[in-house]
């Protein structure tokens, strides 16, 4: 096979892997779990859920602070999630190209 066919077909195989990374979902907690963020392998916010305790305290610092680390979870999760999917999904793409003959 040929390198450029490689080519359109690795960039063929990241196109699909993208598409599906929306449907993908990873979960961040902060907070002991009274903030959940829902975020998709594709870096995309499904949803936020406060615990009614915390937001009945009225502490804004301390919701924002969570807030924050739940996202950063949730972003890093949605990252690693990511990597996994597209080097899953690149393997079989590389040992193809590797069990070719290059002559």
């Amino acid at each position: 096979m040929n390198i450029m066919r490689q080519m359109a077909r690795l960039q063929k195989t990241i196109a699909n892997v993208t598409a599906r990374l929306d449907h993908v979902e990873v979960t961040g907690e902060s907070g002991g779990g009274m903030v959940k963020v829902v975020a998709t392998a594709g870096h995309r916010i499904r949803s936020i859920t406060i615990e009614q305790a915390l937001l009945d305290t009225g502490d804004r610092e301390m919701l924002e602070s969570l807030l924050v680390a739940g996202l950063n979870q949730a972003l890093d999760a949605a990252s690693v999630a990511a990597r996994k999917h597209a080097i899953d999904a690149v393997k079989p793409e590389m040992r193809a190209g590797l069990d070719t003959d290059p002559t």
